[in-house]
This record gives C-alpha cells, structure tokens and sequence, in this order.
C-alpha cells in the first residue's frame, strides 16, 4: 500500500511545489507574507516528494530482489 502511494504522490508532490515554484519566480517585487508561505509550502511539497520517491525507489528495488547494504564510510 505504501509502495503505491509513494510511487503515484511523489512526483505528483514534485510537480506541484515545482510549478508553484517557477510561478513564484515570476512574480517581481516586494513579497508579502502569502506569498512567502507559499513558497514554504512549495519547499515542504518538493522535499517530501523526493522523500517518496526515494521510497517508492527502495520498494521496487527490494520486490526486484535487490539488497540495499548500509556500509560504514571508514
């Protein structure tokens, strides 16, 4: 269920804050405070995003049978 999830609304979260993003830089100007809180709106959107496709990335690596190891950087 949330190998579905992640793989369907994680690039649909990356569209929307890009778009509302790109809108935003459009706009010249002095920015009130609407417009701020929605580009951290748009930040939260495409962060957690790329979170989801990570996710979705991980599930369909581990139904294909491929092992993720965790190595130490020493």
């Amino acid at each position: 269920m949330l190998w579905i999830v992640s793989t369907f609304v994680g690039p649909l979260m990356l569209v929307i804050g890009f778009f509302i993003v790109v809108k935003q830089k459009n706009i010249k100007g002095i920015k009130d405070q609407k417009e701020k809180n929605k580009e951290k709106i748009a930040m939260f959107l495409i962060s957690f995003g790329i979170l989801l496709v990570i996710i979705s990335i991980k599930f369909f690596l581990d139904s294909r049978g491929v092992e993720i190891v965790n190595t130490p950087l020493n």
